[in-house]
């Protein structure tokens, strides 16, 4: 039963994988380029001054990525699951809730996780070509909490989606993006380095959170 829903959740996700797969690919070869043609205008010293002293990220951009990873798959997961309150057919599915939802929703993690990471190594790698470990890992440290954004995200996806209730939806809605707001907002590599564990355990606490709804839904309360 367990391979079946994980096969059904392949089925669901398939595409937008594929499709973030090919994004993730083409943001890689952009870092690439971008980085050759930034080593190309300016001097040496003068880049590995702006990116060591003066703490600048020129992969910034291709730090987002976690995040839209996130947001289209808890989308596309969860939309179909919860139209005109179908999560009650998922949860009549001969398998306790208590094991139900932490598949399908280890599920979307995971390959939340897998896409974003196997992102964040190629950048690794990208920039390991040509800079010492110190500046490969601030960009680890700078692309950590956008991890943790990303799965921010997918459960922010799937909370609002499987509330019925409005206010419950605005609520968790500003929750999320404020969650959000925070991860992203570091201005340097290694902001977050002391606090990091911090958010992970508020991350991890979004996760236990969309047992809620599906309790209610359980229930068949809508208030």
């Amino acid at each position: 039963m367990l391979r079946a829903l994980f096969y059904k959740e392949w089925i669901k996700l398939r595409w937008p994988i594929g499709i973030l797969a090919l994004l993730g690919l083409a943001s890689l070869v952009q870092a690439g380029l971008g980085l050759r043609y930034l080593a190309a205008i300016r001097e040496s010293t003068e880049l590995w001054e702006g990116l060591i002293l003066k703490q600048q990220m020129p992969y910034g951009g291709q730090l987002v990525f976690p995040a839209v990873c996130g947001l289209v798959l808890g989308v596309s997961q969860w939309f179909p699951e919860t139209r005109q309150r179908s999560l009650r057919l998922l949860l009549h599915l001969p398998l306790s809730e208590k094991i139900l939802i932490p598949v399908v929703v280890g599920t979307g993690l995971l390959f939340v996780c897998l896409l974003a990471g196997l992102h964040g190594l190629g950048l690794v790698f990208i920039y390991a070509l040509r800079f010492p470990h110190e500046i490969v890992t601030g960009l680890v440290w700078a692309w950590l909490p956008h991890m943790l954004a990303g799965m921010t995200l997918y459960c922010g996806a799937a909370m609002v989606l499987m509330e019925t209730a409005w206010w419950r939806r605005v609520m968790g809605a500003c929750l999320v993006y404020g969650f959000f707001k925070m991860l992203t907002s570091g201005g340097q590599p290694a902001a977050y380095a002391q606090s990091l564990w911090m958010y992970g355990l508020v991350t991890l606490s979004l996760v236990i959170m969309l047992f809620l709804p599906v309790m209610r839904a359980k229930r068949g309360g809508d208030q």
